[in-house]
């Protein structure tokens, strides 16, 4: 491809009206506004095509990204130390050949006050005390929470 064809890819290609946009002041201003329909597009789309097998984890990996970025995160030991946050759901392998590694869902890690993060209404009452990774693990498993999944219990919370 070249790079002429490039950038009018990139010139043309939008997934929301800037006009809609809100001001950076507003409280709800949403970072990756941009891009807000085709993530909301795909992180139905992944749990409705596919179910995973019994065995889930849930980590956090870092999308490569050395651009200049407000909510980039730097953490020494990945391997790529820079880059955006991504909390994933992910089918283990469970020991079986040809299985895992599906995303099943994500969230990206916009900022502590990101106010796209309404996570806190799905959670259980008692989880306000836990910090914003340990909520994100309980969110991401929270619909695979009690059906028979292996680590979806989580001790100390009543679901």
């Amino acid at each position: 491809m070249t790079r002429n064809r490039f950038q009018n890819i990139i010139k043309f290609l939008h997934f929301h009206d800037n006009s809609q946009m809100p001001e950076r002041d507003n409280p709800n201003y949403d970072r990756l506004y941009k891009i807000r329909l085709i993530l909301e597009h795909l992180y139905e789309k992944f749990q409705e095509v596919y179910t995973p097998r019994r065995d889930v984890c849930v980590d956090e990996s870092l999308l490569f990204w050395k651009g200049r970025l407000i909510f980039g995160q730097y953490i020494f030991l990945k391997r790529a130390r820079f880059g955006i946050k991504m909390f994933l759901c992910c089918e283990s392998n469970g020991g079986v050949k040809g299985s895992g590694g599906y995303c099943y869902r994500f969230r990206i890690y916009a900022g502590k006050n990101d106010p796209t993060n309404e996570i806190q209404d799905i959670l259980p009452a008692d989880t306000h005390h836990l910090s914003v990774s340990e909520k994100m693990v309980i969110y991401l498993r929270v619909t695979l929470l009690d059906r028979g999944y292996w680590g979806s219990w989580t001790p100390g919370i009543q679901v």
